[in-house]
């Protein structure tokens, strides 16, 4: 006894693929969702009054973030935004950090760390 399954599983595929097509819309979409609120992060990200730079971790963890998903700024905007986020008591250590370093080359590491060495 011979049995056709091939109509059963020309069915079963293409169940299954609607399945997945609609999984995969789904994820996109989260996706972008998600995107889109952590670079409202990134935008609207600004220092609280409690922190030190050691604190401003948070920072560093929606650039990881934006990375993961695709999405990434030139270094020069990043370290800019950082130098912006900052509160007005760093404001004599942003200026020296702009007129002396070149912002187009500096890292965000290289940033942190002439922080950290002002803050000790």
């Amino acid at each position: 006894m011979i049995i056709n399954l091939s109509y059963n599983n020309d069915v079963y595929f293409w169940e299954s693929w609607d399945k997945l097509e609609v999984t995969y819309e789904g994820i996109s979409q989260l996706k972008k969702s998600k995107l889109g609120i952590i670079t409202l992060n990134y935008e609207t990200f600004k220092m609280k009054l409690e922190e030190d730079i050691k604190e401003m971790s948070e920072f560093i963890i929606i650039i990881n973030e934006l990375k993961s998903y695709g999405k990434t700024y030139p270094n020069e905007e990043v370290v800019r935004k950082m130098l912006q986020s900052l509160l007005t008591l760093w404001e004599a250590k942003v200026t020296t950090i702009e007129e002396v370093k070149n912002l187009e080359t500096l890292t965000l590491d290289e940033l942190i760390s002439s922080f950290l060495t002002h803050e000790t």
